[in-house]
């Protein structure tokens, strides 16, 4: 397998996880949705308030990295960019993507495991 094949290898993987970031994003706004509509307790609403803006920031995070994503594959599509350069590109979005992979995984964890553990859910 050569340099092009791992490069159109890693698009689409990249593509199909921020799609699946997105999708679970939207669910645990769901959820919350779903348990505030039902619980009106002042400590919630606070928790509540938390998780919201850590999912708003999460969507504008997949934004960013969907914009990478798409700037890579138009220099990939340019062909005009030095290989190294491309590289490179490609290393940092990995990166990116495996550092969110972490943060996502974990967050979604805290989201759970406090929903649950509150007499709320």
């Amino acid at each position: 397998m050569g340099i092009p094949n791992e490069i159109e290898d890693d698009l689409s993987k990249w593509q199909k996880c921020i799609e699946d970031f997105s999708q679970g994003n939207a669910l645990l706004k769901y959820k919350l949705s779903e348990i505030v509509d039902s619980y009106e307790d002042k400590k919630f609403l606070l928790v509540a308030e938390y998780f919201q803006n850590e999912l708003l920031l999460t969507d504008e995070i997949l934004k960013r990295l969907r914009s990478e994503v798409l700037e890579y594959s138009e220099m990939k599509q340019q062909g005009l960019i030095p290989i190294e350069k491309l590289n490179k590109k490609r290393s940092t979005l990995k990166n990116n993507l495996l550092n969110f992979e972490k943060k996502f995984l974990r967050f979604s964890d805290d989201f759970n495991k406090k929903m649950k553990e509150e007499p709320w859910y």
